[in-house]
């Protein structure tokens, strides 16, 4: 049944009338709109009798008003009389127009990733975001798109408009950062152990980390040279100026951080300094959209650690720690690694377990250590072997991702484990 009806002229004083589908970008729904083209005959002439129908576009210009069908944006010498019979109520013409004159500088951030673009302000800026958003990022995931802005989420063009409106344009600018994010996919911090067993692991079996295999820390390669007694003394300084700084109290997050810093500065340092100068550290970044990594350390693109601090509930970050590390392995077969190795930390400061993810997203070989407990008492001992357990982790890392490395051998060794 065609949405197209029209009444036959028999001279041209009579009227043609047609009834046809008519979407108004970012209106809830389309209207058949009834109209009179005696006098026209493509699209061109059609966005008269629209600017007479439809409110919204009586103070447009005709050159800004857009017309698309089956997201194919239609030229305007098109025929009316072919688009009434083919426009449907699933399918309706769109119309396009612009909201305001506001010029909108959007960045768009996806984990550690950030991309800019200027659009003008139209009915279909959400969706040219949207599109936007894949044309920069290649690696996004498939589903729905959707977007944060300080904490607002934007899931349509209704939402979109409203937070634009809200913002003061600067020279006719407006300036706003959208972190991307897909529909269903959960944040790191929403991850429990046993959906993480379930649907990341595959082990449904498993009831508790005690389930996992074991990684044993004494298997990786000893550092070569080890630290000196210099680069100990000074990780040993900084960890009793900050127990005495903070009266020896854990407990928070905020607090615990800082003895983790401790750890993972001087460890970074060491690789730096005695392996690769290309190894960086940073904190509180994104790894893909779904909540901050506390801790990563990368060899330029390649992620190679990460560390998730806790205040006290290990189990949640283990679980996140996890999940951190499938996006990461992602991340690397993206980047067109074979070979699939990352490692992984959940610590509140005290308590400490190691996670190495193996193999592909899909069929991942997962292990866990035990828990450490650091004590902080004498000179430190547990938690100098801490901070060697990181190093090694490192190191065993940067030979295997470091196309330059003088350490062929070290590579292999690491990769018949």
């Amino acid at each position: 049944m065609t949405e197209f009806e029209f009444i036959e002229r028999t001279d041209s004083a009579c009227p043609f009338i047609v009834k046809m589908w008519v979407l108004l970008e970012g209106s809830p729904s389309p209207l058949k709109l009834k109209a009179d083209i005696t006098k026209v005959s493509d699209l061109d002439d059609f966005k008269g009798i629209l600017k007479h129908e439809y409110e919204e576009l009586t103070n447009v210009r005709p050159q800004n008003i857009v017309f698309l069908h089956h997201n194919n944006t239609l030229k305007p010498n098109e025929d009316v009389q072919t688009l009434a019979n083919t426009a449907t109520a699933e399918n309706p013409l769109v119309v396009r127009y612009p909201i305001s004159a506001v010029n909108i500088k959007v960045t768009f951030v996806y984990g550690q990733k950030q991309g800019k673009r200027e659009i003008p302000h139209t009915s279909g800026s959400f969706d040219q975001l949207q599109a936007l958003a894949r044309e920069i990022f290649k690696d996004l995931e498939e589903g729905t798109i959707y977007f944060v802005n300080d904490g607002t989420e934007i899931w349509n063009a209704y939402n979109f408009n409203t937070v634009v409106k809200s913002q003061t344009a600067q020279d006719n600018n407006v300036v706003l950062k959208l972190k991307i994010l897909i529909e269903g996919k959960k944040k790191y911090s929403d991850w429990k152990l046993k959906d993480v067993f379930k649907d990341i692991l595959k082990k449904p079996t498993y009831n508790s980390l005690s389930d996992m295999p074991v990684l044993d820390m004494t298997e990786l390669p000893p550092l070569d040279p080890p630290f000196n007694q210099n680069q100990l003394t000074k990780f040993v300084d900084e960890i009793k100026v900050k127990l005495s700084s903070l009266r020896d109290e854990f407990g928070n997050e905020t607090k615990n951080r800082l003895y983790i810093d401790a750890f993972m500065t001087h460890a970074v340092d060491y690789i730096r300094t005695q392996i690769n100068k290309s190894v960086r550290l940073d904190m509180e970044q994104g790894l893909d959209g779904y909540g901050p990594v506390d801790y990563w350390v990368k060899l330029v693109e390649i992620l190679l650690f990460l560390c998730e601090a806790k205040a006290e509930d290990m189990n949640q970050g283990s679980s996140q720690a996890i999940v951190q590390a499938q996006s990461g392995i992602e991340q690397l077969s993206k980047l067109g690694y074979e070979e699939l190795l990352i490692y992984g930390i959940a610590s509140t400061g005290k308590l400490w377990r190691f996670i190495r993810w193996s193999g592909s997203s899909e069929n991942p070989e997962v292990h866990i250590s035990k828990e450490y407990t650091c004590n902080f008492k004498g000179e430190l001992a547990d938690e100098k072997e801490i901070l060697t357990y990181i190093a090694q982790i490192l190191t065993v890392q940067v030979y295997l991702y470091d196309k330059n490395s003088e350490h062929p051998s070290k590579r292999v060794k690491v990769n018949e484990k």
